[in-house]
């Protein structure tokens, strides 16, 4: 393995581990934002985990498919910067969000869903 390849290798696990890290910030972060609404119980964090879920297994299916058509770094980056602008808006907007969905559904065990669906 050259050079270049054990660096771009190694660019592309850092950027792995730190997506999955921020994946697991989100994830404590929702169950903040959900718990005043909702409280803490077994139903939100099980909305939580199924939406986080379900989000990576359609992220890694159509992810899997670019890569196979465009193996670049470069994409990569840009698909990540496009993430990251989405994470800003949300987080800008996440209160008001949260508590208009809180207001609009309040039954237990489908309104952590819903809400977390929302997101």
């Amino acid at each position: 393995m050259s050079t270049q390849q054990t660096a771009s290798a190694t660019r592309f696990y850092s950027i792995v581990s730190t997506t999955g890290a921020v994946i697991m910030a989100l994830e404590i972060l929702s169950s903040r934002v959900l718990a005043p609404f909702f409280g803490n119980s077994v139903y939100v964090w099980g909305s939580i985990i199924s939406v986080f879920l379900a989000a990576l297994s359609v992220g890694y299916f159509w992810g899997g498919r670019l890569a196979d058509r465009e193996p670049r770094l470069a994409l990569l980056g840009r698909l990540l910067a496009i993430a990251a602008a989405f994470l800003v808006l949300l987080l800008v907007s996440i209160g008001l969000e949260v508590s208009l969905l809180s207001v609009s559904i309040r039954m237990v065990p489908m309104g952590p869903l819903i809400s977390q669906a929302g997101l």
